[in-house]
């Protein structure tokens, strides 16, 4: 059977057998499958009018699911 897996960095579509297991770079992009991090931006009109940071709050997200800020 074969698995499915879209690399985040360039949306293309990774097939992989599942003898061989998943691919651990795209081979399309090159870039990093399993490292893939995700930053969000938020914006907050209220808080950011009071200190004039303008209401932006980072949050990243790491491979594993956990989130720093």
């Amino acid at each position: 059977m074969e698995e499915h897996t879209v690399c985040p960095w360039c949306d293309t579509e990774i097939v992989w057998d599942e003898e061989l297991g998943p691919e651990e770079y795209c081979p399309h992009c090159e870039n990093d499958l399993k490292a893939y991090r995700t930053v969000s931006f938020s914006i907050d009109e209220e808080a950011g009018a009071a200190d004039g940071a303008g209401g932006l709050r980072e949050t990243t997200q790491a491979a594993d699911g956990g989130i720093g800020g």
